[in-house]
C-alpha cells in the first residue's frame, strides 16, 4: 500500500513537473541506451522496461503527428500513467528513482537542442 501511495505521488511530481505535453520525447534507443548504462536492472527486467519503453515511444509517435502542437495534458498524463503502472511491476522504488533521473535528464537535453 505505501508502495503505490510513492509511487503515485512519484507520478504525480514527475509528470507534472517535468513533462510539457507538446514536449518532444526522446527515441526508445536514447532512453535503453541510458537504461542499460546507468541501471543494475537484471536481463529479464531490461527485456521487459525495453518492450514498455518501445511501446509508449511507438504510440507517442502515433499521437504526436496528429496535432501540430503535440498532445494534450490529458494524453500526456495517460501515457505516464500506463507508462509508470508497468514500470513499477518491473522495477524497484529504487530504481524507479533513477529512472525519473534518467528521463528528467533525456527531456533536459532536448530542450537544449
Amino acid at each position: 500500500m505505501i508502495r503505490k501511495i510513492i509511487v503515485g505521488v512519484l507520478v504525480a511530481i514527475f509528470s507534472t513537473g517535468i513533462f510539457a505535453f507538446a514536449q518532444e520525447w526522446p527515441t526508445a534507443q536514447d532512453i535503453m541506451s541510458k537504461v542499460q548504462a546507468e541501471m543494475d536492472l537484471d536481463a529479464a527486467q531490461l527485456s521487459k522496461v525495453k518492450a514498455i519503453v518501445e511501446e509508449n515511444v511507438a504510440e507517442r509517435q502515433q499521437v504526436k503527428p496528429q496535432s501540430i502542437q503535440g498532445m494534450t495534458q490529458a494524453e500526456s498524463q495517460e501515457f505516464e500513467n500506463k507508462l509508470y503502472a508497468q514500470l513499477r511491476d518491473v522495477m524497484t522504488r529504487s530504481q524507479l528513482n533513477q529512472w525519473n533521473g534518467i528521463l528528467s535528464r533525456l527531456l533536459q537535453e532536448m530542450d537544449a537542442k
